[in-house]
C-alpha cells in the first residue's frame, strides 16, 4: 500500500517525499451555477493550475438555525470537491467559520442575531456554540476528501481567516482561546498528518497566529514577497516556513457608487505572481485571489465599513464579483487594466515554471435577445401580503428583522396612525440600510444609513385628522458588513431604534411586521395590470416582460433605463442593480430556456420602458 504524506522541509512542500509546487487560483462554489462548475475548473486546470482554493460560506449551508443543506445541487459542496478531484485538481479549503469574501456577514449566518447583536469571532457565548455545531456538521463532509488520510484532494485547512485585522490572539486571552479551540476542533476531525494554517496580511500576521508548530503562519497580499516571506518566517519554526502567498490578487473588489470597475494590470500581477513563484530560491508557491470570481446572486453581496471615511462609512459590493480575475464571470479571458489578456498571461508565466497549459473550452452560447419592453407591473402597498415570506402581527414597536427570521431582501414595517392638524414630522433614528416611508400611497421620500438623519415632512393635505391613515416603513438590506470589527459590530437588518416618532413622541401603535425576500414568489400567479401609457403608478412595485430566445445562453441584462432594485429570470434571482460602475446582470444560461423567459424586475427609485439583454457586459 502506497503511503501517502503532505509535508514541509526546508521551508518547501513535499507530496509523497518530492517537492510539490502549488499552483492555485481561488474559486468560490456558491458564487457559479453549478451547471457551471465543471466550465470554470476546466478554465482554472487549462491556465495550468494544480490546485483550487475554496471557502465554505456557512451561510450558504444553514440557512436557518439546525436547518443545514449540503445536498441541494448549488450546495453540493462534497460534490464540487470530488469534481475537481476528478480533474486531478487539489484542495486547499477555508471552512470559516468567517471568510469575509465580501460575502453577506463574511459566511456568517444572520439567525445569529436573532436576540441582537453578540460578540463575534471569539471565545463567547452563544457564538462558539453555533460555530461548534457548524463544524460537526461540516467536517465529517469534507473528512474523507483528505489527501494523506484518504487520497482525497485536500492538502491544507486554514484556521479561521486573517483573523489579525479583527482580533488579537497574541495579547487577548479570549482571541487566542479561540482560536487554539478551533484548531482543536480541526485537529480532532483531520487528524495530526493535515497541515493546518492561519493566513494575515503582512500587519495582521502578529495578532492572527499561535506560532510554533501544529499551525502555519501563512501571508497573504505580498506585493514585496522577500519582505512578506522575511515576515512569515518570524512565526514559523526554521524550515518548516513554506512560502505560499494565500491570496495573490489578481484585481480587487468593487463597491457601488464608484466611478468604475476596480482591477489590476496584467503586467503588474504577473510581475508579483513571478516574484512570489521565484522568492526562497524558486521554491514559492501561489494562490491567485480570484482566479475566477464569479457573481453575488440573489442577496448575497456584502458590504465593507470604512471607519475613516467621513460620511460613506457603508460600501455595498457590487452584484458582479467579476474582480477584474483572467477568468471573467460569464467566463471569458479576463483583460487587466492595461488592455492586456490576464488568462494567456498567467498560461505563459505557469508553463515558464513547467506547468502544463491548453486552450480553454469553448465558451458556452451566448445570446443577445434585444430590448424587452417591461409592459404589466404589479404594485407592492396594495399588495404586501401577497409578496411577503414571513410576518408578525401586534408588535409595539418595529423589530430587526432577523428577529422574526427574515435574513433578506427587504423587511416593510406598517400600522396605521391618526395625523394632527397641520404639518407633522417623523423620526426614525436608527435603520439598517435604506428607509422608504410611505404615509397612504404617499411617498415621503427615502433615507440611506450613510446620510445624517433628518425628519420626513408630512404636509398637513395628506389626510385630514380624523381619518386613519397607513403609514409604511419599507427597508432595504444592501448587504450585511463583511470585514472590519467596527463595522461588523451590529450588521443586523431594518428599524433597530424601536418606535419612530411623530411630532417628537413615541410613537404608541400596533405594527406589522414583514418580510419581502422573493424566494418562494410565483411570479405567474400574481394579477398583473397593462401599465398605463403615462407610466405612472406607486413604487415600490413589481415589472414584468419577457423575451423569446432560440435556445438556453447566457446574457447580460442592460437595466440602466431602471434606478434601483432586484431582477429576476424565469423566477431566479439575480442580485441587485443600482449605479454605476455596474450596468448589467449576468444571466447564466441554465437559467433561461427555448422559448419565452419572464423577466421581473422589483424597482424601487424610477421605472423606465424596457431594458435589453446582450452578450457582453458592461462596466464602466
Amino acid at each position: 500500500e502506497e503511503t501517502r504524506s503532505f509535508t514541509v522541509e526546508g521551508d518547501e512542500f513535499r507530496k509523497d517525499g518530492q517537492p510539490f509546487r502549488i499552483l492555485s487560483g481561488s474559486i468560490h462554489y456558491f458564487r457559479i451555477v453549478p451547471e457551471y462548475w465543471r466550465d470554470r475548473l476546466e478554465r482554472l486546470k487549462a491556465m495550468g493550475l494544480n490546485t483550487i482554493t475554496v471557502y465554505v460560506a456557512w451561510n450558504w449551508h444553514e440557512l436557518a438555525k439546525d436547518e443545514f443543506d449540503f445536498e441541494s445541487p448549488a450546495r453540493n459542496l462534497r460534490g464540487f470537491l470530488e469534481m475537481a478531484a476528478d480533474m486531478d485538481l487539489y484542495v486547499i479549503l477555508r471552512p470559516g467559520p468567517y471568510i469575509c469574501a465580501e460575502w453577506d456577514f463574511g459566511g456568517l449566518p444572520p439567525y445569529i442575531l436573532e436576540d441582537g447583536p453578540i460578540k463575534l469571532r471569539t471565545m463567547a457565548e452563544p457564538y462558539i456554540s453555533h460555530v461548534t455545531r457548524f463544524f460537526s456538521k461540516l467536517f465529517p463532509i469534507v473528512e474523507p476528501l483528505l489527501y494523506v488520510r484518504h487520497g482525497g484532494p485536500i492538502l491544507l485547512v486554514q484556521v479561521e481567516n486573517e483573523y489579525g485585522s479583527f482580533g488579537n490572539a497574541k495579547d487577548n486571552t479570549d482571541d487566542k482561546a479561540y482560536l487554539k479551540y478551533l484548531t482543536r476542533l480541526n485537529r480532532e476531525h483531520f487528524g495530526p498528518e493535515t497541515l493546518l494554517f492561519t493566513t494575515d496580511n503582512e500587519w495582521g500576521l502578529e495578532h492572527g497566529s499561535l506560532p510554533g508548530d501544529s499551525l502555519l503562519t501563512l501571508v497573504d497580499g505580498c506585493e514585496n514577497a522577500a519582505k512578506s516571506k522575511t515576515k512569515q518566517d518570524r512565526f514559523n519554526p526554521s524550515g518548516k516556513s513554506p512560502f505560499i502567498c494565500t491570496e495573490t490578487y489578481t484585481g480587487w473588489l468593487t463597491h457601488w457608487g464608484e466611478g468604475k470597475l476596480e482591477g489590476k494590470r496584467t503586467e503588474d500581477v504577473i510581475r508579483v505572481s513571478k516574484q512570489i513563484l521565484d522568492v526562497n530560491g524558486g521554491k514559492g508557491n501561489v494562490n491567485l485571489y480570484m482566479a475566477h470570481g464569479g457573481t453575488n446572486f440573489g442577496f448575497w453581496a456584502g458590504a465593507n465599513w470604512d471607519k475613516n471615511a467621513k460620511d460613506n462609512k457603508y460600501q455595498p459590493d457590487l452584484t458582479s464579483y467579476d474582480y477584474n480575475a483572467p477568468i471573467s464571470e460569464g467566463g471569458e479571458q479576463g483583460t487587466g487594466k492595461d488592455g492586456k489578456n490576464k488568462y494567456t498571461a498567467y498560461q505563459d508565466l505557469f508553463r515558464s515554471y513547467g506547468a502544463k497549459t491548453y486552450d480553454p473550452p469553448a465558451l458556452p452560447p451566448r445570446g443577445n435577445w434585444g430590448d424587452i419592453e417591461l409592459d404589466q407591473v404589479f404594485p407592492l402597498l396594495p399588495n404586501m401580503d401577497r409578496l411577503t415570506s414571513v410576518s408578525v402581527r401586534g408588535l409595539e414597536a418595529p423589530v430587526h428583522a432577523e428577529s422574526f427570521k427574515c435574513y433578506s431582501g427587504f423587511v416593510s414595517y406598517q400600522t396605521t396612525v391618526r395625523l394632527p392638524n397641520g404639518d407633522s414630522e417623523l423620526w426614525v433614528d436608527d435603520f439598517h440600510d435604506r428607509l422608504h416611508v410611505f404615509v397612504g400611497s404617499k411617498s415621503l421620500g427615502l433615507q440611506y444609513r450613510n446620510e445624517n438623519r433628518r425628519a420626513f415632512k408630512i404636509p398637513a393635505s395628506t389626510a385630514s385628522s380624523d381619518d386613519a391613515i397607513e403609514l409604511t416603513l419599507f427597508v432595504e438590506h444592501m448587504g450585511r458588513i463583511n470585514f472590519d470589527p467596527e463595522g461588523m459590530r451590529d450588521t443586523r437588518v431594518g428599524v433597530l431604534s424601536g418606535s419612530p416618532r411623530l411630532n417628537g413622541a413615541a410613537l404608541n401603535a400596533e405594527w406589522t411586521a414583514r418580510c419581502h425576500d422573493f424566494a418562494d414568489v410565483d411570479f405567474d400567479a400574481l394579477t398583473w395590470e397593462d401599465r398605463d401609457k403615462s407610466n405612472a403608478g406607486v413604487l415600490p412595485a413589481l415589472f414584468r416582460g419577457q423575451f423569446h430566445a432560440l435556445a438556453p445562453a447566457d446574457t447580460y441584462l442592460w437595466t440602466d433605463p431602471f434606478a434601483k432594485g432586484v431582477a429576476f429570470v424565469n423566477g431566479h434571482n439575480l442580485g441587485r442593480y443600482w449605479t454605476k460602475p455596474q450596468h448589467t446582470l449576468y444571466v447564466p444560461g441554465p437559467w433561461t430556456r427555448a422559448g419565452v423567459n419572464s423577466v421581473v424586475l422589483f424597482e424601487l427609485a424610477g421605472a423606465g420602458k424596457s431594458i435589453r439583454s446582450q452578450k457582453t457586459a458592461h462596466f464602466d
